[in-house]
């Protein structure tokens, strides 16, 4: 199993929304808030093409796409980790679309799935960040 390092500070995250963005609102918001406060942390943002799509129903745009931003932000050498922004239960859609070849050699090892809860009055953001879909990519790595 490849593990990834960890994001060192200063690093840039990189968003996709392989499933469900965040084109619409609470999560429009909320994601914004989010990648603001990556930034005040000092961290950079790369945003995958999909990440403000309302292109699909409860996807972010068609499975073609979704897979093709997944491959390419994999290989892209601009970010350091790699986020889905949204929800993923559409993702399963998008697998034969993705170019498991390219990701094989890419520096990733998993996607991790970001789930952004405002609470309280303050709307103070916490993200529970959890890995998933990590056994169907790590049988396509092997």
């Amino acid at each position: 199993m490849r593990y990834p390092e960890f994001l060192s500070e200063g690093g840039t995250i990189g968003f996709v929304a392989p499933s469900f963005g965040c084109a619409t609102e609470p999560y429009k918001t909320a994601f914004g808030m989010t990648i603001k406060r990556f930034e005040k942390e000092g961290y950079t943002v790369e945003l995958g093409p999909n990440c403000y799509e309302d292109k699909g129903i409860g996807i972010s745009n068609t499975p073609q796409e979704c897979g093709k931003e997944l491959t390419q932000m994999y290989e892209s050498n601009v970010n350091d980790v790699l986020i889905s922004c949204g929800g993923g239960e559409l993702m399963c859609e998008i697998l034969p679309y993705v170019d498991f070849d390219r990701i094989k050699a890419a520096k990733l090892s998993g996607i991790l799935d970001i789930l952004i809860i405002p609470t309280s009055h303050f709307y103070r953001i916490q993200l529970l960040i959890r890995q998933v879909y990590t056994d169907r990519v790590q049988a396509h790595l092997q």
